[in-house]
């Protein structure tokens, strides 16, 4: 620490400025009578082994360092009473005091003119009254009587050399005669007392400066958690609250809840009569109300006009919100000025470290959460007229679905109806060909009605055992015609040992029939093609696939291939398929596609064996893959 490298000097002025000690020493012992000889018992070697002591003795600890200055010199003139005193405007005040006289213990100080260290710091010198009854000055004092009639004391000096103290010997030893080694001695001493107080004014001030930048990074602290705190609360109120008023409301109170703050208010211009109206956190109570003062129209237009961001608040609006100062920012919609944020504070004297750390980045989270939140409602809105008119365009297409589906389907039964008519009278005369003829068109007639049946919303399924392989020759055999009029063979590959699925044996017919009929519309404009159905198992599944050769769906159509109104027809529906998907999801299944332009399409549906009792697929979707 630098507060303890003071100490090394000091020894080695001590040491320096007793060799000179020694030879004045030397000097005064040899002039001395030998009468004083005799009474003075302290040799020349005592002096020198004391200071010795004193100068080779340090201690991180500056007060341990002086108390053992004063102890050592208490122990050396015989248990006298050593005192370290500091002069406190009139009081001389007692730093540290050895060996104590039990009248004196518990004595903090005496009045400046009670003392013998008066004329001390008077003089700035080394003073010895070697018999105090006989100095006019002190003979009165009451600790003549006590038995304190001996002193000698050398000032405690600062750094300007100006005496702070005294370092004394006080006893009743006015016999025992002092000399001028006696007072070089507590001279030196005296000098080291005075550094080792220098070194603890040093380290208090060094240690008052740490507490308070302590106590300044607390304080910082605790502001900092409050302004977290706050922008908490404000958070979480702008996901709550949908009403900006409400929502202005809630800000100003969790950003009074600041220290700091005195108040806060959150001001807009209503649409009604474009007068300014504010949500006010006062001190005592949070409000909604007109603005009258002039300062806030003067407030605002200083906004309006985009001079500057953020920028102070006038005083008159500083006090309406009870504080002596603030800021204020102006918050926006759709490029224009919608309403003005002011904080005000009071506690604080206005610093710019504290606008800038604290009350700017608050106003701009304020200024961010209601800009967000008008934004988040004007969405709001644009996304209920979207869906509105989303849901109006869905209902037009529906109809335009609903009329063409109903022209086709009329276009088809009169076809039908046209070759029943035709056969009944250019076959009257052949029975098995008639009957044949009748057959034909009434198949032609079932498939429509399977088509139909699949574009209606499904009902409750009823599930049965139901084997795949007769399920798909009769769906072949259905729609022989269609196949054999657009030139495409079919062909039915079945694995043998296949079991009995649990399904709703009409919905898959319905799907079979759409899928088949799909792969004969593929393969209609290429002059024709095989259409091949494929009946497997897949460990806990049965797959059914169907797989035709026509020119393949593009690959962009493909993620939109389910959707309802998508067909990659011009004269299809886009129900087919979207019905398709719908069976297959009813009975927990999954289906497939795989296509490639110019070999064709395939169709893979993984239908479980048994159906779940809780809703979900009794198969991994990764042992179903082939």
């Amino acid at each position: 620490m630098q507060l303890l490298s003071v100490a090394p000097s000091v020894h080695l002025k001590l040491i320096q400025r007793s060799f000179a000690f020694r030879a004045r020493l030397a000097y005064n012992i040899g002039m001395a009578s030998k009468a004083a000889v005799r009474q003075n018992n302290r040799t020349m070697e005592a002096y020198r082994q004391l200071l010795l002591e004193v100068s080779t003795f340090f201690h991180p600890d500056p007060e341990v360092s002086y108390r053992f200055v004063a102890d050592r010199l208490s122990a050396f003139y015989g248990g006298a009473t050593a005192a370290i005193t500091l002069h406190q405007s009139r009081q001389i005040a007692f730093k540290y005091v050895a060996n104590a006289p039990e009248w004196a213990k518990g004595l903090c100080g005496v009045p400046t003119e009670d003392a013998y260290c008066a004329r001390t710091l008077r003089t700035n010198k080394v003073t010895l009254i070697q018999d105090v009854r006989r100095d006019a000055e002190f003979c009165h004092f009451q600790t003549v009587g006590l038995g304190w009639t001996r002193y000698l004391g050398a000032p405690i000096r600062n750094n300007q050399g100006q005496p702070i103290g005294t370092l004394c010997i006080i006893d009743g030893r006015h016999d025992d005669v002092l000399c001028e080694a006696d007072k070089e001695l507590v001279a030196l001493l005296a000098m080291r007392v005075s550094t080792e107080l220098e070194r603890e004014r040093l380290f208090e001030e060094r240690v008052a400066q740490e507490r308070r930048a302590l106590a300044e990074r607390n304080q910082q602290l605790e502001r900092t958690q409050r302004t977290l705190d706050a922008i908490a609360r404000a958070l979480r109120y702008s996901n709550l609250l949908e009403e900006e008023t409400l929502l202005a409301q809630a800000l100003a109170e969790s950003l009074k809840q600041i220290r700091e703050i005195s108040g806060v208010a959150i001001v807009r211009k209503q649409e009604s009569n474009h007068l300014l109206r504010g949500v006010f956190a006062l001190p005592h109570t949070t409000r909604d109300m007109p603005t009258r003062l002039p300062a806030w129209h003067e407030l605002w237009e200083r906004l309006e006009s985009g001079a500057a961001t953020v920028l102070p608040l006038p005083s008159p609006l500083a006090r309406q919100l009870g504080g002596a100062w603030g800021v204020a920012c102006a918050y926006r919609d759709m490029q224009q000025i919608a309403g003005v944020i002011a904080i005000a504070c009071s506690e604080l004297p206005e610093s710019d470290a504290f606008r800038a750390v604290y009350l700017e980045p608050i106003l701009n989270l304020v200024v961010q959460i209601i800009e967000g939140h008008r934004l988040r409602a004007h969405l709001q809105r644009m996304y209920e007229e979207l869906a509105c008119m989303q849901q109006q365009l869905i209902q037009r297409e529906k109809l335009s679905v609903v009329g063409a589906l109903a022209a086709a389907t009329a276009h088809d039964i009169r076809n039908i109806v046209s070759s029943l008519a035709l056969s009944l009278n250019l076959n009257q005369d052949e029975p098995h060909r008639l009957l044949h003829e009748l057959k034909h068109q009434l198949d032609r007639l079932n498939v429509l009605s399977h088509r139909l049946l699949s574009y209606a919303r499904p009902q409750q399924l009823v599930y049965e055992a139901v084997h795949l392989p007769t399920l798909a020759q009769h769906v072949l055999e259905l729609v022989a015609s269609q196949a054999q009029m657009a030139q495409v063979k079919t062909v039915l590959e079945i694995t043998p040992r296949l079991p009995k699925i649990e399904a709703d044996p009409n919905q898959l017919e319905h799907m079979l029939v759409n899928l088949v009929l799909n792969g004969i519309k593929a393969m209609t404009p290429m002059g024709g093609g095989v259409l091949t159905i494929r009946i497997r198992r897949v460990q806990r599944a049965v797959c059914l696939s169907v797989h035709d050769t026509g020119e393949g769906i593009p690959e962009d159509l493909l993620p939109r291939l389910f959707e309802p109104f998508m067909s990659t027809h011009r004269d299809g529906f886009g129900l087919g398929l979207f019905s398709v998907k719908r069976t297959v999801d009813m009975h927990h299944g999954r289906i497939e596609v795989h296509s490639q332009r110019g070999q064709g399409t395939i169709f893979e549906i993984y239908l479980p064996i048994r159906q779940p009792r809780t809703g979900g697929a009794l198969y991994e979707p990764s042992a179903c893959r082939r």
